[in-house]
């Protein structure tokens, strides 16, 4: 029942930074929504408020794509495809760092 609770509580701010923010800003909200999410979820070891980050990523990702580089010229197209790797890249580390050393209690550790 949590875990229905946090994706609501995810949409539902999604949904307010698409209304409440500028057009310039709304990738940047979905961003810093995301991210704060995941790390949410990997403190609180809540699952569905990981699975719920990551669908706004992936939505923040899919604006800027579609979007967000209609608007910039070449150059900010390139920088802007650098940075969404090193973003990505990123939030795959922390991902990986923190539940990467979880292991079912059945398994061996590597």
């Amino acid at each position: 029942i949590a875990g229905s609770f946090n994706l609501i509580g995810m949409t539902a701010l999604t949904v307010l930074f698409g209304f409440q923010l500028a057009a310039s800003f709304v990738s940047l909200g979905w961003g810093i929504a995301a991210i704060t999410g995941v790390i949410a979820g990997i403190a609180l070891k809540d699952r569905t408020l990981r699975i719920s980050s990551f669908l706004v990523l992936g939505a923040m990702i899919v604006r800027i794509l579609l979007i967000d580089l209609s608007n910039l010229d070449t150059v900010y197209r390139i920088l802007t495809f650098i940075l969404i790797g090193i973003f990505l890249l990123g939030t795959s580390w922390i991902y990986h760092r923190y539940l990467g050393q979880q292991t079912p209690d059945n398994s061996p550790q590597t």
